[in-house]
């Protein structure tokens, strides 16, 4: 007869058993662990969904400061909404409600206050629209002479010479295609220019001097459909004397002024002491490679 080892069949009952317990403690771990995951996942969404309802509700409030206004009616009515339109011929503002409807009605129903800001809409569109207020300028450039007293070691005595004196400078346009007047325009520009000399010391190296030519003007009035020139200072680019090919003030010491461009600002005054800015570089890439500045800086021939 065949023995059963029963110590064996008690032994694969426990092995069974222990594994039992184990795949039912994973199991608990790993519902422990998918909650914890959930709740994280929970808590993160609703961080997220309660900062995106903040900056929704500052980024509204915002848009609401910026470009709603409570407008004032001279009977004491007041309503909430935004400028978006301005016909000056039928004299007649648009403005949309805080509810999206759009008004068409006279600026005169207004208060003086906002009467003002109607007007001042209207001049700051005029004046930020490339296309009715136009900003460009040119380079030009003019030759004068020079008498220059010079000494020669000859029984001559005191010699009068003259030198060819080159100058550049920037012709401004300005072109009001609006049928509005634009009035105290302030115009401000800075020349930027260098030249290269020879060093001072022994190895004689090429130096660049960087120079700045800061200028200012006034318009009182620029009237609808009109053009204004302005001319700027000139800046010397070298001196040549006759019947002489090279330059007379270098001597081969320094080398011809480099005109590089011109930075232009033109300010609108506003009411309340505020204003407005437009400004214009030629070449486009100027202001990324120079500061502006408010007062001059000579250098080379223009020192």
């Amino acid at each position: 007869m065949q023995e059963v080892c029963h110590e064996t069949e008690t032994c694969d009952l426990t092995v069974e058993k222990h594994t039992c317990c184990t795949a039912r403690k994973r199991d608990q771990e790993n519902k422990i662990r998918v909650n914890e995951m959930s709740e994280r996942r929970a808590i993160k969404s609703s961080t997220i969904a309660r900062v995106s309802s903040i900056l929704l509700a500052v980024a509204t409030s915002c848009r609401a400061t910026t470009q709603y206004h409570d407008f004032l009616l001279k009977d004491g009515r007041s309503f909430r909404g935004r400028i978006v339109a301005y016909d000056q011929h039928a004299d007649t503002v648009s403005i949309e409600c805080a509810d999206k409807s759009l008004a068409k009605i006279s600026p005169t129903v207004f208060d003086d206050a906002d009467q003002l800001r109607i007007e001042e809409w209207n001049i700051v569109r005029c004046f930020e629209s490339e296309n009715l207020f136009k900003i460009s300028a040119g380079r030009d450039s003019f030759e004068e002479k020079e008498a220059v007293k010079t000494f020669y070691l000859g029984d001559g005595g005191p010699q009068t010479k003259t030198v060819r004196v080159h100058h550049v400078f920037y012709t401004i346009h300005l072109k009001n295609n609006s049928t509005i007047a634009l009035q105290n325009l302030a115009i401000e520009c800075c020349i930027f220019y260098s030249q290269e000399h020879r060093g001072k010391s022994t190895d004689n190296k090429w130096v660049t001097d960087r120079g700045i030519q800061s200028w200012k003007a006034g318009i009182h009035q620029m009237d609808p459909k009109s053009k204004r020139e302005l001319k700027t200072k000139d800046i010397i680019t070298n001196k040549v004397e006759d019947l002489q090919t090279n330059s007379f003030l270098t001597y081969g010491l320094s080398k011809e002024v480099n005109v590089e461009g011109i930075w232009l600002r033109i300010i609108l005054p506003l009411s309340n002491g505020r204003e407005i800015m437009r400004e214009y570089c030629l070449p486009d890439s100027l202001s990324k490679h120079h500061d502006w500045v408010s007062t001059s800086v000579p250098a080379g021939l223009n020192r």
